[in-house]
C-alpha cells in the first residue's frame, strides 16, 4: 500500500539541530559522538570526491574563445572593467574577482583552478545548507550527485561565471529559506540575503532572472507553511535593499536584452520538445554521450524523480520553483519573445536538480509499507544506477574538453612555427585579436581593448581592426578569424593555406610571389 509522507522543516532548539528526514529518527548527537564523527567523515569524503574529479585532466587545460575574452576583460584597468559600456553582456562581478586571482598567476592551469574552487565550494555549500534544512541523508546524497554531475564538472573547467553562480544561488536559496521559516531573522540572515542575491544579479546577465525563482520558492514555502503576514512584510522590506542595488546596476542589465533583440546570441534557440529533452540530457548526463537511448533514460529518470518529489508536500516548493519553473519560463520566453533556450541559461538549477533527486529517493523509501527486501530497496538501486551512469559519463567528459571548441592556443603555436620575419598578422575583429594576442604576446600584453591598431614586434607587423594596414605591400599576410566570420579579401593577394579549424588563420601571398 502506498502512502504519502511529508517531512517537517528543520527545528532548532537549544543549539542542537533536530532532523526528521526519511526514515531517520530525530536524535541529536553531542560533540564527539560516533554518529557525528561518521557524518563529518562522510562529508569530507564527498568533498574529496568533488575535488578529485575536478582535477582530472587539469594539466592539459587550455583557454578557449569565451575564456580568453574573460581573462582579457579581467586584466583591463579597473575603471574600464566597471564601465557599463564594456563590450560584454555580463555584469562585472566575475571578472572583478578573477582580476585579483590573476595577480597570483596566469598559467592556464592556475586560471582554470578558479572555477574549480567555485565548483567544489558549491558542493560544500549544498552539504552545509541541505544538512541544516533536510538532514544528513538528503544532504550527503544531494552533494554526491552535484559532485559527480557531468554538467557541473564541465563548467568547473570553464573560466566563466557558471560555477560561481551555482555557489551563490545555493546561498540565496538558503538564507531566504531560513528567514521565511523563522529559523534565522537576525542581522546575519539579512546580510546573507542582500549579499547573495546582489552577487547573483551581478555575476551573469541571467542573474535577475535566476533570483526571481528564489522569490517564487520563498512565497510558495510561506503559503504552504502558513507564515505570518508580519514575517513576509519584514522579508519584503529586506528586499528593498536588494531592489536598490538592482536599480544601481540597471546599466549592466540593459545590455543583455538589447543584444537578444538584435540577435547577438546565435546559439540561443526556440526549443522544440526534443531540444528540451536534449538539454536535460546534457544537464543530467553531460555531453560525452548522446543518442535516442540516453534521451529516453533522461525522460524516464526525471519523470520518476518529479513524480516522487511532488508526492512529498515539503519538497514541492523546491521542485516547482527552482527546477520546473525556470525550465518552463525559459521555454515560454523563447516562444513568446526572443530565443533564450540554452543549457547555460538554466545551468543554475543544477544544484537543485541534485537536491530534488536526493529528496525523491529518500521520500520514495517511505512510500512502501509492509514490504521488505527488494521492494524497499528499489529507490536505492535506482540511485546507485544513476550515480554509476553520471560518474562514468562525467569522467569520460572530463577527458574530452567537450565545451572548448575554438583552440586559439594550438593555432597560435602553428603560426609561430611558420611565421617568417617581415610577415604581417592581421586579425580584423577586435575580439579575435584579443584572444590571439593572449597566447601570442602573453598575459602581460596591453589589454586596453582598443578596436584597431598596428604594432611592430619581433620583426613582424601585427594589426587589428576593420581598416587594412598600409604595410601589406609585398609581404605574406596571415589573416586570423573565428570560423563564423567571413574570409577577408585582400586585393592582389592569393590565399594559399589555412591553419586551425574553428579559429582559422588564412595565409595570403602577393600575386606573382
Amino acid at each position: 500500500m502506498l502512502c504519502r509522507v511529508a517531512y517537517p522543516p528543520v527545528r532548532e532548539k537549544q543549539g542542537l539541530t533536530m532532523h526528521r528526514e526519511a526514515g531517520e529518527v530525530a536524535t541529536p548527537t553531542g560533540p564527539g559522538g560516533t554518529p557525528r564523527i561518521a557524518l563529518y567523515a562522510a562529508m569530507a569524503g564527498v568533498l574529496l570526491l568533488a575535488a578529485a574529479l575536478r582535477v582530472v585532466n587539469l594539466s592539459s587545460e587550455w583557454l578557449w574563445y569565451d575564456e580568453l575574452l574573460t581573462v582579457t576583460f579581467s586584466r583591463i584597468p579597473i575603471l574600464q572593467l566597471l564601465d557599463p559600456m564594456l563590450p560584454d553582456p555580463h555584469p562585472p562581478l566575475y571578472y572583478l574577482q578573477l582580476r585579483y586571482w590573476l595577480e597570483l598567476g596566469t598559467s592556464d592551469v592556475w586560471i582554470v583552478l578558479n572555477p574549480v574552487l567555485w565548483s567544489v565550494g558549491s558542493v560544500a555549500s549544498l552539504l552545509f545548507t541541505a544538512h541544516r534544512i533536510y538532514g544528513a541523508r538528503v544532504a550527503l546524497t544531494g552533494a554526491v550527485l552535484l559532485a559527480i554531475s557531468p554538467i557541473a564538472l564541465m563548467y568547473a573547467h570553464e573560466t566563466r561565471m557558471y560555477s560561481m553562480m551555482m555557489f551563490l544561488m545555493i546561498w540565496a536559496w538558503y538564507f531566504n529559506h531560513r528567514f521565511v521559516s523563522g529559523a534565522s531573522m537576525g542581522p546575519a540572515a539579512v546580510v546573507g540575503i542582500i549579499a547573495s542575491e546582489t552577487c547573483v544579479a551581478l555575476s551573469h546577465a541571467t542573474g535577475p532572472f535566476a533570483i526571481s525563482f528564489v522569490y517564487v520558492y520563498t512565497l510558495l514555502l510561506a503559503w504552504q507553511e502558513g507564515v505570518p503576514r508580519s514575517r513576509l512584510v519584514h522579508w519584503a522590506v529586506v528586499h528593498l535593499a536588494v531592489g536598490t542595488a538592482m536599480i544601481l546596476a540597471l546599466p549592466y542589465f540593459a545590455k543583455g536584452p538589447a543584444l537578444l533583440l538584435a540577435g547577438g546570441f546565435s546559439y540561443l534557440i526556440v526549443p522544440s520538445s526534443m531540444d528540451v529533452v536534449q538539454t536535460l540530457t546534457d544537464m543530467l548526463f553531460g555531453l560525452a554521450v548522446s543518442g535516442a537511448w540516453i534521451d529516453l533514460a533522461t525522460s524516464l529518470v526525471l519523470s520518476l524523480v518529479l513524480l516522487a518529489a511532488l508526492r512529498d508536500s515539503s519538497s514541492r516548493p523546491l521542485v516547482l520553483s527552482l527546477v520546473v519553473a525556470p525550465l518552463l519560463a525559459t521555454v515560454s520566453i523563447s516562444h513568446l519573445w526572443v530565443p533564450v533556450w540554452h543549457v547555460r541559461t538554466v545551468v543554475f538549477v543544477c544544484p537543485f536538480i541534485a537536491l530534488t533527486i536526493a529528496r525523491a529517493v529518500w521520500g520514495a523509501r517511505q512510500t512502501v509499507r509492509g514490504f521488505r527486501g527488494v521492494a524497499s530497496s528499489v529507490a536505492l538501486v535506482f540511485l546507485g544506477a544513476l550515480v554509476a551512469g553520471q560518474l562514468a559519463s562525467g569522467i569520460a567528459q572530463m577527458r574530452q574538453h567537450p565545451i572548448k571548441g575554438i583552440d586559439v592556443k594550438q593555432t597560435v603555436a602553428d603560426v609561430r612555427q611558420r611565421l617568417r620575419p617581415g610577415d604581417v598578422i592581421y586579425v580584423p575583429h577586435p575580439f579575435d585579436y584579443w584572444c590571439f594576442a593572449w597566447y601570442f604576446f602573453g598575459p602581460d600584453m596591453d589589454a586596453s581593448l582598443s578596436k584597431q591598431g598596428a604594432v611592430y614586434h619581433g620583426g613582424n607587423y601585427f594589426a587589428h581592426g576593420k581598416s587594412q594596414p598600409k604595410n601589406f605591400r609585398d609581404r605574406t599576410v596571415w589573416v586570423g578569424r573565428v570560423f563564423w566570420r567571413p574570409a577577408v579579401v585582400i586585393d592582389n593577394y592569393t590565399k594559399v593555406d589555412t591553419l586551425g579549424s574553428e579559429f582559422q588563420v588564412d595565409q595570403h601571398v602577393p600575386t606573382g610571389q
